[in-house]
């Protein structure tokens, strides 16, 4: 009786670790396949970030552009030949490329058409379907690596704080539009930098000012920005070692 029992007993334990093992391979197999949909994911943020911290910086340089010419020192100041390079540098035409879907263009001169850069895109559209998916299965618990799942978590809370931020003070494109109207231009339109700034000569101080309130909501942005792509960063390397190693 109790070999017949020890028999029983065996066959439980025997019968569990197989359903441990088979769960746990299960597991595997959802693991990698969302965390290489991640992976993909994550290389489109980045062309994305790429191409949303080009429009930022160039915004920035156009308002300062305009902004010395109404006299204001600190915006001269800024506008370094250093700067004015780094907006054709190759990393920035080549993210605009591969950006091509959001309707970024990589022929914009600033001199010859500076509204073209306010014909405003989504600043940064985050790719989330596999962690849309994560959190509806509830499979982020099946992330092996701690490290890798505390990653993923930083990432996704960064971009949709970023997200909110931008929602939140939405009311700076509509500020600086009514801004441009006051001296007869409107985002997009054909106009080079010498005209824009002539335009700007006869405008009231307020208009000044909503520039300068517009650059202090467009720099948040990029600080914004390079949170999101530092956190990127450390999840794309994680994931390339734990997709790259399976």
């Amino acid at each position: 009786m109790v070999g017949e029992f020890t028999v029983i007993v065996l066959g439980v334990l025997v019968a569990l670790a197989v359903d441990d093992w088979n769960q746990y391979r299960n597991d595997r197999e959802v693991e990698a396949g969302i965390l290489a949909r991640m992976a993909d994911e994550l290389v489109a943020d980045g062309a994305d970030l790429a191409t949303a911290d080009w429009d930022a910086h160039a915004r920035l340089w156009v308002l300062d552009a305009m902004l010395s010419g109404l006299g204001d020192q600190q915006a001269a100041r800024r506008l370094t030949p250093e700067r004015r390079d780094s907006l054709a540098r190759p990393v920035f035409r080549d993210s605009l490329r591969a950006a091509a879907s959001r309707g970024a263009a990589d022929s914009v001169d600033l001199d010859v058409e500076p509204l073209s850069i306010f014909r405003y895109r989504p600043e940064f559209d985050l790719s989330s379907d596999s962690y849309s998916e994560m959190m509806a299965t509830g499979s982020l618990r099946i992330v092996a690596d701690n490290r890798l799942r505390s990653s993923i978590m930083r990432y996704y809370r960064v971009a949709q704080d970023q997200s909110e931020n931008e929602q939140g003070d939405a009311g700076y494109k509509d500020r600086l539009e009514d801004a441009f109207a006051s001296i007869g231009v409107a985002p997009g339109d054909s106009l080079s930098l010498g005209d824009l700034v002539a335009r700007a000569h006869g405008a009231a101080p307020s208009f000044a000012v909503s520039l300068r309130r517009a650059q202090n909501s467009i720099r948040m942005q990029s600080v914004y920005y390079a949170r999101i792509e530092s956190a990127r960063r450390e999840l794309e390397t994680l994931l390339a070692a734990r997709v790259g190693g399976r």
